[in-house]
């Protein structure tokens, strides 16, 4: 009887979405997927090369090893190349955490569950690898043995930061260690720098109920975050620890934690210092100091709550929060979707849209695009290509976006950056027509100079400019029903 009822009850839940602030269409000015017939999950991406690369695994099938999988993008989503690669363990190697450091190289932390070995990569832009690093644990008569390294990050100096973290439980003993370490290790090498074993750092009421859940640094050293409770009366709270440059152990701090949540935690650090906290369907800042500021709580829609993935902050200031929800109706879980959650930058929820998938959909990073929009990536296990799949998509449902930097706009057709400088490709923001449209630049002497055709369904285009000499273009864009658009190019 449930079954019978549950494509309505999705209309209602889709009709009903977003539930705050002013109403929002769920919109996407592209989308795409990325994989084979296979199983690939994760996808964390990092911005690189004009474009994004993307970073998940492939899993194992039919006697063939599971692999890292690397697909680079340009601006719009499109694949300009794919690669595998062996993991440093060969068994179900599970990405943690995935960055890119300012000279493009990038830092890769994992896991394999099954093997229980943490492992961490170096790979050049160009994923070849660099250098790795391998840890397993042993116990003598452990049930239960789990070793990870997790929150990659780069240190001021440009060197490397880690966490390993070890876990094992014996049942003979009835004993459980949790023990977390923070690694700085040499960025072109691998060779450790120093390492803080931070077991016996915690206040002696504290109790922790997960390991370190973010790390972030700093010029003066590193905050470790980690949910736990504070006795008595367990109250939730999140501690701050702080690490100076060598990796000297300083001051704890608690902040609260009222959504009691214990394995979803990301922090956003701004220029002045102060710590954005987004965890079970909340947002906390607090200053550089780790006071708390303020706290918002989103209320839920229809039983549903998200966990914070990742956070960024748009041009006007605004937090912007990707979260993944699940929903259900009394037994199994139905579907996971992703959300866009937006706050004002004095705490205040604008917006909380879901964006609909008729399966299970993760977001994994979230990034502010050159537009302006927001750009997600993660992976959905009901792909296009066959099982699961990396996804990236651009969500243009925000509007306005009051002060987005210099761009020409008649009636839907945009064009950014405007002046363009250098060889980089111009992006256009297109109008919706049922056709395809053509694209011609005239030149200040009325010459066409440049003509593309676009297809019915792009909402976005790049215009190269490489060869244009400085000065003003108009660009005429025409529809198949005879409608057309113009708007003007600054060439410097």
């Amino acid at each position: 009887m449930v079954a019978r009822f549950l494509p309505a009850l999705t209309l209602f839940l889709l009709l009903s979405l977003p539930h705050l602030g002013q109403a929002q269409t769920p919109a996407l000015n592209w989308r795409h997927e990325y994989g084979t017939s296979r199983n690939e999950t994760e996808g964390f991406s990092v911005p690189l090369n004009g474009g994004y690369l993307l970073a998940g695994e492939r899993s194992y099938f039919n006697g063939t090893a599971a692999l890292l999988y690397f697909v680079q993008t340009n601006a719009l989503g499109d694949t300009l190349w794919t690669k595998t690669l062996s993991a440093p363990v060969a068994v179900n190697p599970h990405i943690t955490g995935f960055v890119r450091d300012a000279a493009g190289n990038l830092l890769l932390t994992g896991t394999s569950y099954s093997a229980n070995v943490g492992f961490v990569m170096k790979l050049t832009s160009a994923c070849v690898p660099v250098w790795d690093r391998v840890r397993q644990l042993n116990v003598a008569g452990a049930d239960f043995l789990r070793t990870s390294y997790l929150f990659p990050t780069i240190a001021n100096d440009g060197n490397y930061v880690f966490v390993e973290y070890l876990y094992s439980s014996t049942t003979s003993t009835q004993t459980n260690t949790n023990d977390d370490k923070i690694i700085k290790v040499n960025q072109a090498t691998g060779v450790e720098i120093w390492a803080t074993n931070l077991h016996n750092t915690y206040a002696t009421n504290f109790n922790l109920s997960t390991s370190a859940r973010a790390l972030i640094a700093s010029p003066t050293g590193y905050t470790l975050f980690i949910p736990g409770y504070i006795a008595p009366g367990y109250t939730p709270v999140v501690a701050q620890l702080r690490l100076s440059t060598s990796g000297a152990v300083g001051s704890i701090r608690f902040a609260p934690n009222p959504a009691a949540a214990t394995h979803f935690l990301n922090v956003l650090q701004e220029t002045s210092g102060s710590m954005i906290l987004t965890g079970r369907s909340t947002l906390t800042k607090l200053n550089a100091q780790g006071d708390t500021l303020w706290t918002t709580s989103v209320p839920p829609a229809f039983g549903r709550q998200w966990d914070g993935a990742a956070i960024t902050q748009d041009r006007q200031g605004n937090y912007i929060v990707l979260g993944n929800s699940y929903f259900r109706v009394g037994g199994p879980v139905l579907s996971e979707n992703i959300h866009l959650a937006r706050f004002r930058p004095n705490g205040q929820l604008v917006n909380d849209t879901m964006l609909y998938r008729p399966s299970q959909t993760y977001g994994r990073s979230l990034h502010l695009a050159a537009n302006g929009e927001l750009v997600v990536s993660g992976y959905s296990n009901n792909g296009s290509n066959g099982g699961a799949d990396l996804f990236m998509l651009q969500f243009r449902g925000f509007r306005p976006l009051a002060n987005r930097a210099a761009a020409a706009t008649v009636a839907g057709f945009a064009v950014y950056p405007n002046p363009a400088a250098g060889s980089e490709a111009v992006r256009l923001t297109l109008p919706e027509r049922p056709g395809p449209r053509t694209l011609v630049v005239f030149d200040g002497l009325g010459r066409a100079v440049r003509q593309q055709v676009l297809p019915a369904t792009a909402r976005e285009a790049l215009l190269p400019v490489a060869g244009l000499p400085p000065g003003l273009y108009l660009l005429r864009l025409s529809a198949t029903d005879g409608q057309t658009w113009t708007t003007k190019l600054l060439r410097e």
